[in-house]
């Protein structure tokens, strides 16, 4: 039954103590490697756009067939997700969880199916931020620009991130790093003794 319940509890309650001491060791450690993902995410969102020659919210092409628009925010926080989600995964698999049986290549699949996600979501999220006229548009008198730290597109992919990191937290946990998905351990079998 643990196989398909990762998450349920023993009812012994020194291991319900345990258990939940170790999800809440493994939450806390999850937010330290997502706080140093947060940083990349960041200065590589702030690189690019300082870097571009464009306004960051420059239409690069319209998604057709809606009215709206791919623009340089999205491009940015695009590039900024793939280096983050990557850099995540490989703090995660070595420090937050433990090691299984499954393959890295088969957990990344999985983290980075989860991640693209959270991100659909995110972006989605980032756009609303950004749109003027919408109910939780940014106020610009606000993030006028005038600094990098008072750009709205800055502070909408922060937010879209915050956003969207409990529910990433939770499927990581269940789907990417479950211990129902570990290989089970091969059986020793003893040698027979030998006779003098």
């Amino acid at each position: 039954m643990r196989a398909f319940y990762p998450l349920m509890v023993s009812t012994d309650l020194p291991a319900r103590r345990f258990l939940k001491l170790t999800y809440l060791t493994e939450f806390l450690k999850f937010g330290v490697v997502g706080a140093s993902g947060v940083a990349v995410n960041a200065g590589v969102f702030l690189l690019i756009v300082k870097l571009t020659s464009y306004p960051d919210s420059q239409v690069l092409f319209g998604l057709w067939p809606t009215a709206k628009n791919f623009r340089v925010y999205h491009l940015a926080a695009t590039i900024s997700f793939i280096l983050a989600n990557v850099w995540n995964f490989e703090l995660n698999r070595a420090w937050t969880f433990r090691p299984g049986g499954m393959s890295s290549r088969k957990r990344f699949g999985r983290y980075f199916v989860i991640g693209v996600a959270a991100f659909v979501c995110g972006l989605w999220i980032m756009s609303m931020l950004l749109t003027p006229g919408s109910p939780v548009a940014l106020p610009l008198e606000i993030f006028d620009g005038s600094t990098a730290l008072r750009k709205a597109s800055f502070w909408a992919n922060l937010i879209q991130i915050f956003a969207t990191m409990p529910i990433s937290f939770v499927l990581q946990k269940v789907w990417t790093f479950s211990s129902h998905d570990e290989e089970a351990p091969a059986e020793v079998v003893p040698e027979p003794a030998k006779v003098p």
